[in-house]
C-alpha cells in the first residue's frame, strides 16, 4: 500500500499573484502557435525566458536561459509526438532546488518539504506529454538520451502545462475513476528518511489536486499499480545552461 508522506508547508501562499503583461502575452502566443504546431525556436526561447524570469524573481533568483538550439521542423516533429521542449535552469539544479522551487511557485503549486536526492542537470531537454513508452521514444529518437524523469523537470513542466493548458499533469479528476500518478525514477528520496527499517532506495510517485497540491508518494522502484505510468524525458542536442 502506498502512503502520502510529505505534506506542504501550512503557511505555503497559492494564487496571490497575477504573471505580468508580458508573462500573459507571450504565454497566449505560446499556446496559440502550439495547438497549429507553429512553434519556432525563437517563440519558445522568448517565452521561457519570461517564464522563468518572472518565476524566478520570487526565489531572488537572475535566471538566464540561453536560446533553444533545435530548428522549426525539429519542433513540429516533437509537437507531434507528444513532445514538448523544457529548460532546467542552472539555479534549480543543486541540493536546494526543490526548496527554490516551491518559493518560485508559491502562487500556483503547493509544493510539499520531500528529502530527495537532487541530481538534475541543467539545460533543455524535451519532455513526454503523451503516453509514450520507453520504446516507442527509442524507436522514435534514435538519437536521442532518453531518461526518467526527475522531479525538478516536473516541477517546471507542471507549471507550464497548467499555464498553458489550464490543468496540471496527472491531476486528480474528481468522481472519476481514471486517475493516474506518474513514477519519477530519475529522483531518488533520501534513503535515511526511508518508509520501512531496511532503508531500501525509494522514488517518488507523484499526482496534482486541482487546487495546486502536489503529492509525493515513495515507492520502491520495482513498484507497479494499475494506475502509475512512467514519465520520460529526452535530451536531443544537449545544451547545457551557464
Amino acid at each position: 500500500m502506498r502512503k502520502e508522506l510529505f505534506v506542504p508547508h501550512p503557511t505555503q501562499s497559492k494564487f496571490s499573484e497575477q504573471p505580468s503583461a508580458l508573462l500573459r502575452n507571450v504565454t497566449e502566443e505560446y499556446k496559440i502557435n502550439r495547438s497549429l504546431n507553429q512553434l519556432t525556436p525563437k517563440l519558445v526561447t522568448k517565452y521561457w525566458q519570461e517564464n522563468l524570469k518572472s518565476y524566478g524573481s520570487k526565489a531572488d533568483l537572475n535566471v538566464v536561459i540561453p536560446q533553444y538550439n533545435g530548428s522549426k521542423e525539429e519542433l513540429k516533429t516533437l509537437i507531434l509526438n507528444g513532445l514538448e521542449p523544457v529548460p532546467v535552469p542552472t539555479e534549480v539544479t543543486g541540493p536546494e532546488a526543490v526548496s527554490l522551487l516551491r518559493s518560485m511557485y508559491r502562487e500556483k503549486i503547493r509544493i510539499p518539504y520531500s528529502p530527495v536526492i537532487n541530481n538534475t542537470t541543467a539545460g533543455w531537454r524535451h519532455v513526454v506529454i503523451s503516453s509514450m513508452t520507453e520504446q516507442q521514444l527509442k524507436d522514435n529518437f534514435k538519437n536521442s538520451s532518453i531518461q526518467p524523469m526527475d522531479l525538478p523537470t516536473y516541477i517546471i513542466f507542471a507549471a507550464h502545462m497548467k499555464d498553458t493548458t489550464g490543468h496540471f499533469p496527472d491531476e486528480l479528476k474528481l468522481n472519476n475513476n481514471i486517475n493516474t500518478s506518474s513514477r519519477l525514477a530519475g529522483t531518488l528520496i533520501d534513503p535515511g528518511l526511508s518508509v520501512n527499517e531496511n532503508r531500501d532506495t525509494h522514488i517518488p510517485s507523484v499526482y496534482f489536486t486541482q487546487s495546486g497540491l502536489l503529492t509525493i508518494t515513495p515507492i520502491h522502484p520495482r513498484d507497479k499499480f494499475p494506475d502509475l505510468t512512467n514519465r520520460f524525458q529526452a535530451s536531443i542536442k544537449p545544451r547545457k545552461i551557464a
